[in-house]
């Protein structure tokens, strides 16, 4: 009888453990500057903090002029085919955006997303859906404001809640 209770109780802590597991980090911060809370879920802690730039012949740090989704089309379609129309009003109203970390060659290897004084009413296993299918399914083109020769990470923001906005209209 004590073995059913031992494995009984195994079983249970590792569900929840399993279950209570999630891709996503969240982070809360508050700007000093504005007041605005920023709450954040970033999908992969290893890209986070100080990492490498893109560089040119001399060392300098290269600049992003431009940047732009594969498809900004599809990526719209596939918001409205993953959340509810009162999900993507949630998304709207909390400001969402999505924060992408990618190679020069715009591999997509983080996809996170972050939402302004309020937190959005929705799944989280939907953003964290959408977030592997944006890593999957798209690539980003960064065009620069000199030639790269040192490859690094490309941090960039996409104003989800504003696209949205005007898909939807």
């Amino acid at each position: 009888m004590r073995k059913v209770f031992y494995i009984s109780g195994v079983f249970f802590i590792l569900s929840n453990f399993t279950f209570c597991q999630s891709p996503f980090q969240k982070i809360v911060d508050v700007s000093d500057f504005t007041g605005d809370t920023t709450i954040t879920y970033i999908d992969n802690m290893d890209l986070q903090g100080e990492l490498s730039v893109p560089r040119d012949v001399n060392g300098e740090i290269v600049g992003i002029v431009e940047f732009k989704l594969s498809s900004e089309e599809k990526l719209l379609n596939l918001v409205v085919d993953i959340f509810s129309d009162s999900e993507i009003q949630e998304l709207i109203s909390s400001q969402s955006y999505l924060k992408t970390i990618s190679t020069p060659n715009g591999k997509i290897l983080s996809a996170s997303f972050a939402f302004v004084n309020k937190e959005p009413d929705v799944p989280l296993n939907k953003l964290v859906k959408l977030s592997d299918m944006i890593k999957e399914e798209f690539t980003l083109h960064a065009e620069f404001e000199r030639d790269v020769v040192d490859e690094g990470y490309v941090r960039c923001t996409y104003w989800l809640f504003i696209q949205l906005s005007e898909f939807i209209e």
